[in-house]
């Protein structure tokens, strides 16, 4: 079988004889680090192209052993236009393969990039819009990263991506802008269900940083109140990897914007999640922009994903993490011990529960003895059902809250 080690460099297309140098390592990318937004990216890139995935060829044998071989292989792109940088016509990327051996039989294996969502699959004469900047170290054009920095887009997303880049071009023509003005460009891009998890992400993290920042402030300042020695990594601000902090945006959303934000989301038509568009723009969109207004309590949120949660179309895991939403837009503790039991066992089904198991059978308030169940599928179909009753129980007995801080 096949796997492509993440190990990406790439060049302009200046000679097709033309060796290139081993990729540095500002190119690399661990598995946990977070995807790159379209206003990252931007930052980031000197040049971004739109064009089309021409072939992929092997260029050299890096090294060969018993069971596999390593391959130097290049992806050649066509560029058509020019979004920002300098024009060029054509472009490559060069990657390392690892090929393992199997009974004699080779075969391509998926790659999951770690944050969530499969890397690009391309054939030929597929669109993408190419997001690149010269590497540190060779001076060579590479791909600002080795995952988001090749977008398969098609005509409508093409049209909508290019329409936030030119944006951004305007934004960015004085020089860096100022925050209140990204926000701005970062809410436009959520009200467009294409690009929505370009804007919904960028503010979501920045609200998670601006928490982290405002625990870290508690947490130095209480060492020190005790005299306790601070030690230097404590200080270390770059925590979340990337470099720009970006919690300026949670510190400038107003009243009204968060309601907006809620607003799109409840007014949304919930997209049927199947195998092929588990990762399509749209879900993802959602799903950033489900996770960012459900920071905050407000029952009509809880409402629209309840109706979610009942259609049983997202796979287990998700249904896990939108019932703990839940639970917190309704602010209550029964609710989100429920979610958190859900989240415990959604991975088992017809597995007997043991009696050393590690999972502890709640108690059903009405026997006051624990739930019966033998298998956590049963148990885990318990849980569902009290959450929704006291779910819906909730709703039709309290007031709205709107979103808050």
């Amino acid at each position: 079988m096949s796997r492509t080690i993440i190990t990406i460099a790439a060049a302009v297309m200046l000679s097709a004889a033309t060796l290139l140098s081993p990729l540095s390592a500002s190119a690399r990318r661990c598995e946990d680090k977070p995807p790159e937004t379209l206003l990252s990216l931007y930052r980031k890139s000197s040049e971004i192209h739109v064009g089309r995935y021409v072939r992929t060829e092997d260029f050299a044998v890096i090294e060969q052993a018993e069971d596999y071989t390593v391959v130097q292989i290049r992806k050649h792109f066509t560029i058509s236009e020019t979004l920002k940088g300098t024009a060029r016509t054509s472009f490559f990327t060069q990657e390392e393969e690892y090929r393992y051996q199997e009974e004699g039989l080779t075969e391509d294996v998926e790659y999951d990039d770690g944050h969530g969502y499969e890397m690009v699959k391309l054939q030929a004469g597929d669109a993408v819009m190419l997001f690149t900047a010269a590497d540190p170290e060779t001076g060579n054009l590479i791909l600002t990263d080795y995952v988001d920095g090749v977008k398969k887009l098609d005509a409508d997303e093409m049209k909508s991506y290019t329409q936030r880049i030119e944006e951004l071009s305007s934004l960015f023509k004085s020089g860096e802008p100022t925050e209140a003005a990204a926000l701005k460009w970062i809410l436009r891009a959520i009200e467009d269900p294409i690009t929505r998890w370009e804007g919904a992400y960028e503010l979501l993290s920045g609200v998670q940083y601006f928490e982290w920042k405002k625990e870290r402030e508690e947490y130095l300042a209480e060492k020190t109140a005790k005299g306790e020695t601070i030690e230097e990594w404590e200080y270390d601000l770059n925590y979340f990897d990337g470099g720009f902090d970006n919690s300026g945006y949670a510190k400038l959303l107003s009243e009204s914007d968060r309601r907006r934000l809620v607003d799109l989301l409840v007014e949304s038509v919930p997209v049927k999640r199947t195998k092929d568009n588990e990762y399509s723009l749209i879900v993802r969109g959602q799903d950033a922009l489900t996770d960012l207004v459900g920071r905050w309590a407000d029952r009509r949120v809880a409402g629209y994903l309840l109706t979610q949660i009942r259609s049983g179309d997202m796979q287990p895991y998700r249904t896990g993490q939108l019932m703990e939403v839940v639970a917190n837009a309704l602010g209550d503790s029964t609710l989100k011990g429920l979610g958190e039991k859900y989240s415990e066992i959604y991975y088992d089904d017809d597995e007997l529960i043991e009696a050393d198991s590690h999972v502890q059978v709640p108690v059903d308030p009405a026997s006051g003895q624990p739930v019966k169940a033998s298998t956590y599928g049963e148990l885990r179909r318990w849980v569902m059902a009290r959450f929704l009753e006291k779910s819906d129980l909730l709703l039709t007995t309290a007031g709205v809250e709107q979103p808050s801080n």
